[in-house]
């Protein structure tokens, strides 16, 4: 690759600014798609998406999803009376 000639300050200012706006983009989605991931591995998520994956197999499909509705209002019950005491 050929190194590129400018002609003017003008041309260079203009290159830069087109480089950081490109920095600034991939930045931004960067940090878009770590908040999203974030947002994914939020233990409910994580039991949601476990629980649809074998709710979609016929067997069994109701009962782990009663299962599922159960530990979760177990262990959120818990957690916020934990909170409560603090």
């Amino acid at each position: 690759m050929k190194a590129k000639k400018y002609n003017s300050f003008d041309e260079v200012d203009k290159d830069l600014k087109i480089l950081q706006l490109k920095k600034d983009i991939a930045v931004w989605g960067l940090k878009n798609n770590y908040q999203k991931v974030q947002n994914y591995l939020t233990p409910q998520n994580i039991l949601n998406n476990a629980l649809t994956s074998f709710a979609n197999k016929k067997t069994a499909g109701v009962l782990l999803k009663v299962a599922g509705s159960v530990l979760l209002g177990y262990f959120s019950n818990r957690f916020l009376k934990r909170k409560k005491k603090v």
